[in-house]
């Protein structure tokens, strides 16, 4: 909590991001999430504090003629040195939502 606090005194910005996933195989839900995840931990001026994937579940008939697929769900709190890093994350890596938590204005 300290670098989070340190760099949001810095001017960096302190966002939670959610991400689901749905493919036809348990493991490739897990794979595909997972290595989506450590291509945001790669990118330029954005710290990844936290990361909280979810358990996978089995969804029957998700789409027409679509028996079964996985999905699964993440949800990861991030530090952006700046609102371009933050809109290029959001932009490149399309989370289901995006909440900034810090700073308030």
């Amino acid at each position: 909590m300290d670098e989070i606090k340190e760099k949001v005194q810095k001017g960096w910005i302190h966002s939670k991001m959610w991400f689901d996933v749905l493919a036809a195989t348990k493991e490739a839900a897990e794979e595909s999430l997972k290595n989506h995840i450590e291509k945001i931990k790669k990118f330029d001026n954005c710290i990844v504090v936290k990361e909280e994937f979810q358990d996978t579940i089995e969804v029957e008939k998700p789409l027409p003629r679509v028996e079964k697929a996985y999905s699964k769900a993440a949800e990861i709190e991030v530090l952006t040195k700046d609102i371009e890093t933050l809109l290029s994350i959001t932009i490149f890596f399309a989370p289901s939502a995006v909440e900034v938590i810090e700073p308030e204005s």
